[in-house]
């Protein structure tokens, strides 16, 4: 299997996939074309790219507790990676920036202000709900991306219900570095994302 790259500090410029082998993020790389396509005169379109959205309820900080509770989560190589992410409230705030100031037909990634390795995302939102990663097994990227294939294909050949435990997808999106610069969007719509990593926690209370 082809490895997935780490995506280190993207920018817009980056390629978008709309062929993709994962059918979720192909969506949103059609999705998003199709609306930069619509702007016009009179009828402003842009697009907000926010990685890994958080906030209170969010269905993976929901699903967080089965998974470390049943032994079914395990990282890949420890989640020392970076790993970019957008609280709810810097999401609405990046909306009401671009609006007030967005340039039509551009596509802008907003993110979090402080940056943190996908394991410290995991510890910071198990530790909320009173969780511990500290018995959490880890895996090579090498083996978790051979069993995400095989996954793959006994959900596919048995049309089984729901997502496998582990899949080319979740490897694509969680399993390796994403990180992202969103300059542009804070010198050119004024986005700051002023709720920090703290209080981001402290709204799950």
């Amino acid at each position: 299997m082809k490895p997935v790259r780490p995506v280190h500090n993207a920018d817009e410029r980056a390629p978008t996939f709309p062929n993709h082998f994962s059918a979720y993020l192909a969506s949103k790389a059609r999705a998003e074309s199709i609306v930069l396509a619509g702007n016009k005169p009179g009828f402003r379109t842009l697009a907000l790219r926010p990685p890994a959205l958080w906030g209170p309820g969010d269905p993976f900080s929901r699903a967080l507790p089965q998974a470390i509770g049943s032994g079914q989560f395990a990282f890949i190589n420890r989640g020392e990676y970076a790993f970019d992410t957008c609280h709810v409230e810097n999401v609405v705030e990046a909306v009401q920036c671009a609006l007030e100031r967005g340039e039509g037909g551009r596509a802008f990634f907003v993110t979090d202000q402080e940056k943190l390795t996908f394991r410290e995302f995991i510890a910071s939102l198990a530790s909320v709900q009173g969780l511990s990663i500290d018995k959490l097994h880890s895996m090579p990227y090498g083996i978790a991306s051979t069993l995400a294939r095989l996954m793959d294909t006994v959900w596919a050949i048995t049309h089984r219900d729901g997502d496998p435990p582990i899949s080319r997808s979740m490897m694509r999106m969680i399993g390796r570095e994403f990180s992202v610069n969103d300059a542009s969007a804070r010198r050119e719509l004024g986005y700051v994302g002023k709720t920090s990593r703290a209080m981001g926690l402290r709204s799950y209370g």
